[in-house]
């Protein structure tokens, strides 16, 4: 959940143990000044950690993901 009293997202919140649901990766893109090129990660709508490539189930989690395109 967000904490706007510090600008900081508590992931524990999101973590949950029904592992009969399914979560889906949100890609977020932006531009790296110090690379001078676009980088992507891709968020777990469970959890909302970040990964640099789609997985089968999120590292942090373990939930099981759709990859859809």
């Amino acid at each position: 959940m967000y904490n706007m009293q510090n600008n900081t997202i508590d992931k524990t919140s999101y973590c949950a143990n029904d592992k009969s649901k399914r979560g889906k990766w949100f890609k977020i893109s932006g531009y790296d000044d110090a690379k001078g090129y676009v980088v992507e990660f891709f968020y777990c709508s469970n959890c909302i950690f970040g990964v640099k490539k789609k997985l089968t189930h999120c590292p942090h989690c373990g939930i099981e993901m759709e990859l859809g395109k």
